[in-house]
């Protein structure tokens, strides 16, 4: 799929229609909307085939105080770092491809596509980085550095990560107890 493609002509329809149904039994809660995920990745124009092909905030079309009331979801995870580790050190190169271009180019991203729809944002996933005890770790400095950037931008954000239980299903206690 590309990206401002489907945003615009897939993803944005359905929203409307959601947002639609929603605010006939609830006019006040914060409705999030999201791009395909890799949208936010790419360059941001609204009239373009990349970034997130929405021009406005889902039910703007019939309600001009929608943007108001929604959210842009969005992900950041620096995909180099796929085939690593996540306890090992990271190296150099991968740490400024991730933290220096990717992460602040997903952010600003981010910005740039509620300049134009109006709204608000939260990334609502990244993580994956379990506590090792190792400041050097893919974990710790992929994290760290999101939570950084996250807060340089007064960005909303929440943890997500699927990997609570060990192999045998039982809870792995350095996960969950922070929660």
């Amino acid at each position: 799929l590309v990206s401002g493609y489907a945003g615009r002509y897939n993803l944005l329809p359905v929203y409307d229609y959601l947002v639609e149904r929603i605010r006939k039994y609830d006019n006040s809660t914060l409705i999030f909307y999201e791009p395909v995920t890799y949208g936010i990745f790419t360059p941001i124009n609204p009239s373009g085939w990349l970034g997130t092909g929405f021009r406005r905030a889902p039910g703007a079309n019939h309600d001009k105080s929608a943007p108001n009331k929604s959210v842009l979801s969005y992900h950041y995870y620096c995909w180099v770092l796929q085939t690593d580790y996540p306890n090992s050190t990271m190296p150099f190169w991968k740490k400024i491809i991730c933290d220096s271009f990717l992460l602040p180019t997903v952010i600003s991203n981010a910005i740039k596509a509620t300049k134009i729809t109006g709204g608000g944002r939260f990334l609502t996933e990244f993580g994956l980085c379990g506590d090792d005890g190792n400041p050097r770790s893919v974990n710790t400095l992929e994290c760290n550095a999101v939570l950084d950037e996250a807060d340089k931008h007064f960005e909303s954000w929440t943890y997500w990560d699927g990997n609570f239980l060990d192999e045998l299903g039982n809870p792995i206690k350095s996960e969950v107890i922070k929660f």
